[in-house]
């Protein structure tokens, strides 16, 4: 499900901050994966729509992992990085999640955290 520029339920949650929110998500997405194909698997991977949700991308082009890093959610971030989220995604005007931290505040955790998974 998407809003009118294609936001998803871990847009929301990342804009906010919410990282409870995106492994509650995630959680549900696991368990119906696992229900219907009784396989295994381990937290958030090899699961088809949790990956299409991590690195989903809005009209401007605006992933979970940039809206998490814009309000300096080091959790949220950090917890999208673990599941996988694709640091060198850019949006519609040439910007990447840790682009977004520089415009804040380079020294902020955030941007270090982003600035190591691009290496």
């Amino acid at each position: 499900v998407v809003d009118n520029i294609n936001r998803t339920c871990l847009h929301h949650a990342a804009a906010a901050g919410n990282s409870l929110g995106i492994r509650f998500t995630i959680q549900v997405l696991e368990y119906r994966y696992k229900k219907e194909t009784g396989l295994q698997i381990e937290e958030g991977k090899n699961v088809p729509a949790v990956e299409q949700l991590l690195n989903a991308q809005t009209t401007g082009g605006v992933t979970p992992l940039m809206k998490a890093a814009e309000v300096l959610s080091t959790p949220t971030v950090l917890y999208l990085l673990q599941l996988g989220a694709d640091p060198f995604i850019e949006d519609n005007r040439g910007r990447n999640a840790r682009r977004y931290v520089l415009k804040l505040n380079k020294n902020h955790d955030v941007y270090k955290f982003l600035l190591k998974a691009e290496q």
